[in-house]
């Protein structure tokens, strides 16, 4: 299944639980066109950490951004469990354009990288403010299912 982000001028929220559901929640993993996913963490002082009871943290980098219409904005997903392994991630760019990935299936997600980053590339084509909201899932046996969105603004002149 391949996943393009559309460019509908309408903006709606959609749910974690309806976009995993649709990419099927123990389905093979699911391609997204134009997203780099790299499962290698960071070691740096500055690499996101999981929270202090060792739940999932999320952040999306920068926080805000400033773009004109049609220029691509490259914005970081960081995330960091320690207790599950990613699972898949839900995109919202705020202009009815959707994106999201499945990296595993639930059988797998003991294995999976507990931290790591993902790229996003979006360009928009109309100015104004965009709430881009992204949503990462992780999984474990013992400790359950975890989602955590994080947003970031950008604005389009």
């Amino acid at each position: 299944m391949i996943v393009r982000p559309s460019a509908r001028p309408a903006a709606r929220a959609v749910s974690a639980v309806a976009v995993l559901a649709l990419l099927g929640a123990c389905a093979p993993a699911t391609k997204v066109e134009g997203v780099k996913f790299t499962a290698t963490p960071t070691p740096s002082s500055s690499a996101l950490q999981p929270t202090p009871q060792g739940g999932l943290a999320v952040r999306l980098v920068p926080a805000s951004a400033t773009s004109v219409v049609g220029q691509e904005v490259t914005l970081e997903v960081q995330y960091a469990d320690a207790h599950g392994g990613l699972v898949g991630t839900v995109e919202d760019f705020g202009d009815g354009g959707i994106g999201g990935m499945k990296v595993a299936d639930c059988h797998e997600s003991e294995s999976n990288p507990a931290s790591g980053t993902k790229e996003l590339r979006h360009a928009w084509a109309a100015p104004g403010t965009y709430r881009v909201s992204v949503t990462v899932t992780t999984l474990s046996c013992v400790h359950g299912q975890e989602d955590v969105t994080a947003t970031a603004k950008v604005t389009v002149r």
